[in-house]
């Protein structure tokens, strides 16, 4: 079984203290969609998950929300992917501003399609 995973473009955010936000949306081979509200600190190597998004159509806030390290399988692998096609250089945030970072994704899609 494979997942469908897409980071919203619409949604992402670059706080003043290098955070990148965004919304993760997770699609089934049946069409069940999941999401969840991120946050990944490239300085620390860490993602932490805000929100999530379920069949159900409503938005759960975590109680609290912890950093949790990149590396690890929890809370899903997919931030480590997304940490390092484009939201983080190194310990930086890669870009600048939102739409940089969807253009680099841009770019990584298009060249992994080419392979």
């Amino acid at each position: 079984m494979s997942v469908r995973l897409g980071v919203d473009p619409g949604t992402l955010r670059i706080t003043s203290d290098g955070i990148v936000r965004y919304v993760m949306v997770a699609q089934s081979p049946s069409g069940t969609v999941n999401a969840s509200y991120e946050g990944i600190r490239c300085l620390t190597a860490e993602v932490k998950v805000y929100a999530r998004y379920t069949s159900s159509k409503v938005w759960s806030m975590i109680s609290k929300p912890e950093w949790k390290p990149l590396r690890d399988n929890q809370p899903s692998p997919h931030a480590l992917a997304f940490a390092r096609q484009g939201a983080c250089d190194g310990r930086s945030t890669a870009m600048s501003t939102p739409q940089a970072i969807v253009d680099k994704l841009k770019t990584v899609e298009r060249s992994s399609l080419h392979k």
